[in-house]
């Protein structure tokens, strides 16, 4: 994303953040529909470079947690967890992680204990439903603000996003589900 894009995306963000869901740890999200008139074209058009540059096409969205902007606000932080799989279907829980803004002052995010370089304008693949996930509390004034997409993917596709070294992933490296 541009940094206009970037720019115009967290004008959005503030004005919908005293609106958004409550969470625990001082965090909010507000959930991307494509009903919802309100949100900007310019975030389905991101979804949509995702989709097209990681070949997602007909991949399974997640529906439990949805799309999301989320919101970790000043003291905030989010609590070590791991998202839910479909084991039925054998799908494993990914999110694609586009950052808006970030605190200088703590809020560092870990995937499965390793520290991830976020930067603004850029994603990230977090194996949700493998690694747990968290980070520390934020120090600073400003929130953090990110998008997040969500699938449920065949092991195999977690594994080819994981492979790719030019996505800015954190790991490089297969998957070996737990049974």
């Amino acid at each position: 994303m541009s940094e206009e894009e970037r720019i115009e995306i967290k004008k959005w963000c503030l004005s919908i953040c005293p609106n958004s869901e409550p969470l625990s740890n001082y965090r909010t999200q507000y959930l991307i529909h494509a009903e919802n008139k309100n949100i900007p074209h310019i975030i389905f058009d991101i979804k949509r470079r995702i989709i097209k540059k990681e070949h997602m096409e007909g991949f399974e969205e997640e529906k439990e947690l949805n799309d999301f902007v989320g919101f970790v606000l000043p003291g905030g932080r989010i609590h070590k967890h791991t998202d839910k799989n479909d084991k039925e279907k054998k799908l494993y829980h990914a999110r694609f992680n586009v950052f808006i803004e970030l605190p200088k002052k703590g809020c560092t995010t870990y995937y499965d204990g390793v520290p991830i370089t976020a930067k603004p304008c850029n994603y990230v693949l977090s194996r949700s439903g493998v690694d747990p996930h968290w980070s520390d509390k934020n120090e600073d004034i400003v929130p953090r603000i990110s998008l997040s997409f969500g699938y449920l993917l065949p092991y195999w596709k977690l594994n080819d996003l994981c492979r790719d070294p030019l996505v800015g992933r954190y790991a490089n490296y297969p998957l070996y589900p737990h049974s």
